[in-house]
């Protein structure tokens, strides 16, 4: 429900240009290091139309759950500023959700990270953070943490992604476990980070060239202008329908709310995680970023199927997944199909010149991908990996060193040998 406008009052404003906020800065750690923050009246309600500041003006509501949502946010010349606004909404629940923590630690954990960047501007592996909202701070009071300002990523989350039933692209996966294990690495190298909920969830693609995405029945430029939300890719490089190979997809990890820093400068800064998340925690204590990204992957990619010409990526990462997490994904291939290009290269057309009964097997219906009884067999086996895990504490480091050795082994015969 969107409270009446008087609750969130203008500042006084000489120029009569609406804004109802202000600059200012705080410090984020141990040694007075400060970040920006956006000082709003008490009382404030986030809704589209409000102008933060002279540079930002609320777009419309992205999306969003119980605690919180997303929204747009615009530049001074009413365009996309590339910036959303990540703001709480049920405040008055946030004591017993922790909500407001999460947030809190998310925005000072997302500050020393843009330490990373070099620019000050692309943060490669993260997702950038802004500004804090914060309201009715003054006189004495700290004010409310209201919202974080945070890099607008174009893309999906990977989890959604790879659900997909037509996704069969193992060059997407391997070039988003690269990208997300060195970002890991490189963070817990400068930092001492751990994200402590690194799940497949938890990354985003991010597309630097992309366009809207609009429903079905919308073909005329004005009423695409009109709803257009979400966003997909001019081109990229994994096969989607309609959709054709290109430029490099990054990908970004998210929700720093469970991070922790290690021998760094902002452990008193750093709000105490709410115990009911304490717990969850608790939980997960031996399971290190890596198993944990690894084990949510086997998730999706256990029991699909590939093709053929895609047999050494995805046994290099079925490998990785096996060696961190003690799963062994089951992977089906189909045979490469005749076509005008069938008679390029000394490989083309292997699978049908040779055909391979057992390679080729259907499997049982609980070993494939959303067969009748695969939930009980990833139960079973993700059970058995997190009570006997078989190696839950290996660094970034450590995987990407690994997945180069399984890359090496898994390449493909040299052409001579189908001479």
């Amino acid at each position: 429900m969107v409270l009446p406008e008087a609750r969130t009052p203008l500042l006084h404003d000489p120029n009569g240009s609406g804004v109802i906020g202000r600059q200012g800065s705080e410090s984020i750690d141990d040694y007075d290091g400060r970040a920006e923050v956006i000082y709003v009246p008490e009382g404030f309600e986030v809704r589209e139309g409000l102008k933060l500041t002279k540079d930002y003006k609320v777009g419309k509501e992205l999306g969003g759950g119980h605690q919180g949502a997303v929204y747009e946010l615009l530049d001074g010349k009413g365009k996309d500023s590339g910036q959303v606004l990540k703001a709480l909404k049920a405040k008055k629940a946030a004591p017993i959700t922790g909500a407001d923590i999460g947030l809190k630690r998310e925005w000072l954990i997302g500050q020393q990270l843009n330490s990373l960047s070099k620019d000050g501007k692309d943060l490669p592996g993260f997702m950038f953070t802004g500004a804090a909202v914060v309201s009715g701070a003054g006189d004495g009071n700290t004010g409310m943490l209201e919202g974080l300002i945070i890099e607008k990523l174009n893309g999906w989350d990977i989890e959604k992604r790879i659900c997909r039933h037509d996704f069969q692209d193992a060059a997407y996966l391997m070039d988003m476990i690269k990208q997300v294990l060195t970002s890991l690495d490189r963070a817990f190298t400068k930092l001492g980070f751990t994200h402590a909920d690194m799940r497949i969830s938890n990354v985003m693609e991010h597309h630097l060239d992309a366009e809207p995405m609009y429903p079905k029945g919308f073909t005329s430029r004005k009423q695409r202008k009109a709803v257009g939300v979400l966003t997909e890719p001019k081109v990229n490089n994994f096969n989607l329908p309609g959709q054709k190979p290109g430029q490099q997809v990054h990908f970004k990890i998210i929700d720093y709310g469970h991070a922790k820093l290690s021998n760094h400068k902002v452990h008193r800064k750093l709000p105490k995680i709410p115990v009911f998340e304490q717990f969850y925690q608790k939980v997960f204590a031996n399971k290190g970023d890596v198993w944990r990204l690894l084990n949510s992957l086997s998730d999706v990619v256990d029991g699909r199927t590939w093709p053929e010409n895609q047999e050494p990526q995805v046994k290099a990462l079925n490998g990785l997944i096996r060696e961190v997490t003690g799963i062994k994904p089951h992977a089906f291939w189909k045979p490469l199909e005749a076509n005008g290009d069938s008679g390029k290269g000394k490989r083309a057309g292997v699978a049908l010149n040779r055909p391979n009964k057992k390679k080729y097997r259907k499997g049982l219906p609980w070993q494939r991908h959303n067969g009748f009884g695969h939930r009980i067999r990833k139960f079973v086996v993700n059970t058995r990996a997190f009570m006997f895990p078989k190696k839950p504490h290996m660094t970034p480091a450590e995987a990407l060193s690994i997945l180069a050795k399984l890359e090496a082994a898994s390449k493909p015969e040299s052409e001579e040998s189908y001479v």
